[in-house]
């Protein structure tokens, strides 16, 4: 096996393991909040629409294991749409419509185009978000995409700047804010034994952190 190969495995486990029940108390929650506000009717499902795609991960997988793992704990619908292009300066085509965004509930970003420079194409995708009122959720490669574009938007929809990770090593999560709806009914500390990675974060803008990692 390749360490690219390790890496991709190490990384779908991680996301068995560690996101899906985190992304699915988000949904969940959000769920919640709309079944407080109508509460006679039966509540719909969450309108998600996953994106993925670029380089250096197994996307398909990836969004097998998400949507499968996540609508087994919460009433989601997906829509996902994955990249054809795999390399770095690469565009999902679905940001060329403008009306990309209507009709979904949160969007999960799960992209990797850390070359992609076209300032104004980016701005117009935080700007979507911004103007629609729609949540992002943003994993892994997602938060160093766009690097090279000379705007911050994307890091201000995000909510901090990251252009690299720390190396594989094992790392403990501690949470910070167990009251939060989202984190209730996670413990207050979890320890990953394999391979992590710690998002390098440069800055931070607009943020409230439920989890911080520690090192192990």
């Amino acid at each position: 096996m390749s360490i690219n190969d390790k890496s991709d495995q190490i990384l779908l486990d991680k996301f068995s393991r560690f996101w899906l029940p985190f992304l699915a108390l988000f949904l969940l929650s959000a769920q919640s909040s709309q079944s407080a506000e109508n509460p006679p009717h039966p509540t719909p499902p969450i309108r998600a629409l996953l994106l993925a795609g670029g380089c250096c991960h197994d996307y398909p997988n990836q969004n097998l294991i998400l949507s499968e793992g996540i609508s087994s704990r919460a009433n989601v619908a997906w829509d996902m749409i994955l990249a054809e292009n795999n390399q770095r300066d690469g565009k999902l085509t679905i940001y060329d419509d403008p009306n990309w965004i209507d009709g979904y509930d949160v969007v999960i970003h799960n992209e990797c185009f850390g070359s992609v420079d076209d300032a104004p194409w980016l701005e117009k995708i935080a700007r979507a978000h911004e103007e629609k009122g729609v949540p992002a959720v943003f994993l892994h490669c997602s938060l160093h995409s766009y690097r090279a574009a000379p705007t911050d938007a994307w890091r201000i929809l995000m909510g901090a700047r990251s252009t690299s990770h720390e190396g594989h090593r094992p790392v403990e999560v501690e949470c910070l804010k167990p009251n939060h709806p989202v984190m209730k009914s996670f413990p207050r500390q979890m320890e990953d034994t394999k391979w992590g990675t710690l998002q390098n974060r440069e800055d931070v803008a607009r943020r409230h952190s439920a989890r911080s990692g520690l090192r192990g």
